[in-house]
């Protein structure tokens, strides 16, 4: 008994987490986390979650624009475009 993810809750999912791995890359390149205790704690706790999302979400928006044929009108663009751009600037930083 196989259940079909809801494709808008999908969306919805992976819009999420595409924005808080791209806010948390942003967030660990620009500014010194350390600087406070807290914040560095939480960040070092965060890291590896945010590495398997930052390599995770792209493959499941692909598979699911794979899925939809590659339809224009797909949401799921959107998350694929922005781990594009943070792709992109982690590669230019590096």
């Amino acid at each position: 008994m196989s259940q079909e993810l809801n494709p808008r809750r999908l969306f919805a999912f992976t819009l999420i987490a595409s924005i808080l791995t791209l806010s948390y890359w942003l967030l660990g390149t620009n500014f010194n986390v350390y600087n406070w205790q807290f914040g560095g704690a939480i960040f070092e706790l965060m890291w590896l979650p945010m590495l398997i999302t930052l390599f995770a979400i792209p493959i499941l928006c692909l598979s699911q624009l794979i899925k939809e044929r590659f339809r224009f009108r797909s949401p799921f663009y959107l998350p694929l475009i922005l781990h594009l751009g943070l792709f992109a600037y982690l590669y230019q930083i590096a």
